[in-house]
């Protein structure tokens, strides 16, 4: 039996919204659409690493960014807890944490990876490449186009990237950092 990573069900829920491959998303108005999950964006307090939550109730779901957070944070965020809403079974919420990737717990990779393909498709990194690199290297203009097109964080971003094969290692990403 094979089994169905996070970025096919990123490809899923693409595909079910109507959204090629290539195109960027927005992810907050297809929450709503497509989803009937409302969203409401406040700051958590000073401090606060939360980096958004959400709640399951009988037949009605909210999704809560910290606007404190940088907007690519929230898209982020936002595509993060929809996995946990769609493919999280049982689960009837939770409050998510912006840490580092060792310390996070399985399905909350998922969730990141899960975000990751939705926001940034692999296809939709190449075909911008192919319109907008014209260095040989990475470079800073095409990140920066990159992370506009997919309205991602930088960080998102060069993480991404690094997926993809963009950049030959960390080292190198680290160097947009």
């Amino acid at each position: 039996m094979t089994r169905v990573t996070p970025a096919d069900l990123a490809a899923q829920v693409r595909r079910e919204w109507g959204v090629g491959d290539t195109q960027s998303l927005d992810v907050l108005g297809f929450l709503w659409s497509w989803e009937g999950i409302s969203v409401i964006r406040t700051p958590f307090g000073e401090g606060s690493r939360a980096s958004g939550m959400f709640v399951r109730k009988a037949d009605s779901t909210l999704i809560v960014l910290n606007s404190s957070r940088t907007m690519g944070h929230q898209l982020f965020t936002a595509a993060h807890e929809l996995y946990h809403v769609r493919f999280s079974t049982g689960m009837i919420g939770r409050m998510c944490m912006a840490t580092q990737f060792p310390m996070k717990q399985p399905d909350e990779l998922c969730a990141d990876r899960f975000a990751a393909h939705l926001l940034v498709p692999k296809n939709g990194i190449d075909a911008m490449l192919a319109k907008h690199a014209t260095d040989a290297e990475p470079s800073w203009p095409t990140v920066l186009r990159l992370e506009q097109h997919f309205r991602v964080s930088h960080k998102a971003m060069l993480w991404r990237l690094l997926d993809v094969g963009y950049f030959k290692d960390r080292v190198q990403m680290e160097q947009f950092s």
